[in-house]
């Protein structure tokens, strides 16, 4: 029975995965990050001092909050709705952080730290406070944009729902650690993996994404953080996601295997 992976997943269009090093172009730092297959997209930096740190032993690619970031300049998605999953640390500084940031400053979609009160904020046209302060992390963080329906989650619990956050997308493509919009604001962040999927996942399809993402990377880890930080009624806290297995759901807070 193998091991489920967003290879699974229709319309994946960027899989950043540090635990690859074949993706990984190293110049005077990371130069190019590759998408595993089936994804096709890669985040690019071409000037030397603004490229940010790999390391193969610890799975990450570290950015200084500087001058450090990537971009992905051909359009990630080409609608309002989409989901954006990611595992690593956003620090919990007290200035704006920007972890993801549009291209385009007229169309602009953000997943960042709200400075001023150091919360998850995120928007695409529309800003969302989740209320909710950054932390230290790792943590597996996975984000679904659908107009007056998106929501955010953290380890699998709900940090904001039912949002009505903008119509704007990535069509003109998006920076990784940087501002758009001309302030020069970067954003220190050590990243382990990132996903981007151009459609609106089921509950089953984004539950397992943060199943995979926390059993993998606690393994990789030699530790249960992640794991142990999904909410008892999560339909992967017992087991990864496997393919061929029977399907797991949450039914009214139970989990229910069909």
């Amino acid at each position: 029975m193998a091991l489920w992976t967003p290879a699974e997943l229709s319309n994946l269009t960027v899989w950043l995965d540090a635990s690859d090093d074949s993706t990984i172009t190293e110049v005077t730092g990371v130069s190019q990050w590759d998408s595993v297959s089936p994804a096709t997209l890669a985040a690019t930096q071409g000037t030397g001092s603004d490229q940010p740190t790999y390391s193969n032993a610890n799975n990450t690619v570290s950015f200084d909050g500087s001058n450090d970031f990537m971009s992905v300049t051909s359009a990630p998605t080409t609608s309002a709705d989409f989901t954006i999953a990611y595992l690593g640390t956003i620090p919990n500084a007290a200035t704006f952080e920007p972890f993801i940031d549009g291209i385009d400053p007229g169309g602009r979609v953000i997943i960042d730290n709200n400075g001023s009160d150091q919360d998850y904020r995120y928007f695409q046209g529309s800003s969302i406070d989740t209320g909710v302060n950054v932390t230290a992390g790792p943590d597996v963080h996975l984000v679904q944009f659908n107009s007056s329906s998106s929501f955010f989650n953290k380890n699998g619990n709900v940090l904001s729902s039912g949002d009505n956050t903008g119509t704007a997308h990535l069509s003109n493509g998006m920076y990784i650690c940087e501002r758009s919009n001309g302030s020069s604001s970067h954003g220190a962040a050590v990243m382990n993996e990132f996903l981007i999927v151009d459609a609106v996942l089921s509950e089953e399809d984004y539950q397992k994404v943060e199943g995979y993402m926390a059993w993998k990377w606690d393994d990789l880890n030699g530790d249960t953080t992640l794991v142990t930080a999904l909410p008892s009624d999560h339909p992967y806290k017992s087991e990864a996601p496997t393919i061929g297995a029977a399907t797991v759901k949450t039914i009214n807070g139970l989990a229910i295997t069909a």
